[in-house]
């Protein structure tokens, strides 16, 4: 369905498959929906600026109609190319936020005493360092320094 104008009735009428699937508009440059093996459906924008390729999530299709999710995507991509913060949207969720709800989608895989363990380790470790950032402004860079630090050997004194 690439190049599709996108309609209400035609992002629900978009089925799951086994595999993720991005579906661009034909309307707006850069502009999609992403199809996921659950059936969730999310409107995404992704570009290009300086070299480098950006990617973010306007919202939940289920949530938002199309017409709100393409102005605040034609917002969001204007805001990118012309090197500015873009407008806020749920990339933008803080860390905390993020991570507790990642734990209530995987709590039922783990046993008790892993879900004890893995929220220990997210409150004395994690927070400590990643609490209260927006989860979009955390990069890679700064999750291997953050580790290099957990696992340093303690510093001897010289006396």
């Amino acid at each position: 369905m690439p190049g599709t104008i996108f309609t209400d009735a035609r992002i629900r009428a978009l089925r799951p498959r086994k595999a993720v699937r991005d579906i661009r508009d034909g309307k707006l440059r850069g502009f999609g929906v992403r199809v996921s093996p659950s059936g969730r459906r999310q409107f995404f924008v992704q570009c290009q600026h300086r070299g480098e390729r950006i990617w973010r999530i306007v919202g939940d299709a289920g949530i938002m109609g199309v017409a709100e999710a393409r102005s605040l995507a034609s917002k969001m991509l204007a805001a990118i190319r012309c090197g500015e913060h873009a407008p806020a949207s749920p990339c933008e969720t803080l860390f905390e936020v993020v991570a507790e709800t990642a734990f209530r989608r995987r709590e039922r895989l783990w046993k008790p005493g892993t879900l004890c363990v893995n929220r220990s380790y997210l409150r004395r470790q994690q927070l400590l360092h990643f609490a209260g950032r927006p989860i979009a402004d955390i990069n890679r860079q700064e999750v291997r320094h953050w580790f290099a630090r957990l696992r340093a050997p303690p510093l001897l004194s010289l006396k």
